[in-house]
């Protein structure tokens, strides 16, 4: 028999409309969505386990997390794996997926773009500054020594390659947030072979775009976008989104859309086709209201899709029922 999560990090929502009314307009029932199910296009398992028993000591299993999930209806799972360890590891994560009925789960690899720089700069460690955002860079890891940036994006395609359950090459992009001026090259030319990838493969191209809308834009127009493209965690104005709209590429939104001060994301959700729009967690990362502050887990997407629909002004059931639609155009499943 499944763990339960430990109190605060999973709760479940079928009391929604008793506890949170206020706070979500024209609330529906979950039950409603019930026959759909939901979607996380981007989640980490295995931070997950980590940030779960670092902070609880609770030690709980990736089927713990999908057993919980059941309870909330999830129904597909994209799980994310964006440093090299994660990524050598991803089809062992997938195989423990296997083992839960009644949700299927997917990968994604790719060296996220803060990654890029470790791997690139192992070597000459003097190369790395301190971040705009203020912070020291991440300490070396001996992976970054054992792989350069060049060696670690093959292990990405050999694995791509042969798991059939991989449907990404992501996450992958531009992160100016947490890299100082020295890593944006390095961090260009690893998305545009990332973009390659993706091509060569057939695969969707999932980006992480942090301060550095502008620059993801030029890349992959002049890259010559893949077929398929996702921009995970959507985090721009209405403006930016009416450029990927007209390019085809789909967005996908996580918990910063039910933030109050995050008018303008509002704005780009509604601005767009609904054909565009995808839902994820980015667990255990960015956990919507009205539980923010506790450890995002997938089965918290049902919070943000009831947030959406209120704000699309859809039926949570026809909200769901078009995010399975855009999800199988989306990954191709």
């Amino acid at each position: 028999m499944a763990k339960k999560l430990p109190a605060g990090f999973a709760p479940l929502y079928f009391d929604l409309e008793e506890k949170y009314t206020k706070k979500i307009p024209n609330l529906e029932s979950i039950s409603d969505a019930n026959q759909t199910g939901f979607i996380d296009t981007h989640t980490h398992l295995d931070m997950i386990l980590s940030d779960i028993e670092s902070i609880t000591g609770s030690v709980i299993s990736i089927e713990d997390i999908l057993e919980n999930c059941k309870q909330t209806n999830m129904k597909y799972l994209f799980h994310n794996a964006c440093d090299l360890e994660s990524i050598l590891n991803i089809s062992n994560v997938l195989d423990d997926c296997s083992n839960v009925d009644n949700i299927q789960v997917f990968g994604g690899v790719a060296i996220h773009p803060n990654e890029t720089v470790l791997h690139n700069n192992a070597n000459n460690e003097s190369e790395l500054e301190v971040a705009p955002d203020g912070l020291e860079p991440p300490e070396f890891r001996d992976i970054h020594y054992d792989y350069d940036l060049g060696q670690a994006i093959s292990k990405v395609e050999e694995i791509a390659k042969n798991d059939k359950r991989i449907k990404i090459i992501g996450e992958t992009g531009l992160d100016y947030f947490r890299t100082g001026p020295s890593g944006v090259d390095i961090q260009k030319n690893s998305f545009r072979e990332h973009i390659r990838l993706a091509k060569e493969l057939n695969l969707t191209l999932q980006i992480h775009d942090r301060e550095a809308h502008q620059d993801v834009i030029d890349i992959l127009l002049s890259d010559i976008s893949p077929e398929r493209v996702v921009f995970h965690s959507f985090s721009a104005d209405n403006t930016f989104a009416q450029i990927c709209a007209e390019n085809g590429w789909f967005m996908s939104f996580s918990g910063p859309v039910t933030y109050n001060k995050n008018t303008e994301l509002r704005e780009a959700l509604c601005g767009i086709p609904k054909e565009l729009i995808l839902t994820e967690t980015d667990a255990p990362f960015l956990t919507p209201e009205p539980i923010r502050g506790t450890i995002n887990t997938p089965s918290n997407v049902p919070i943000t899709a009831l947030y959406m629909a209120s704000y699309l002004n859809m039926s949570i059931s026809d909200f769901s029922q078009q995010i399975i639609k855009n999800m199988t155009n989306a990954f191709d499943i």
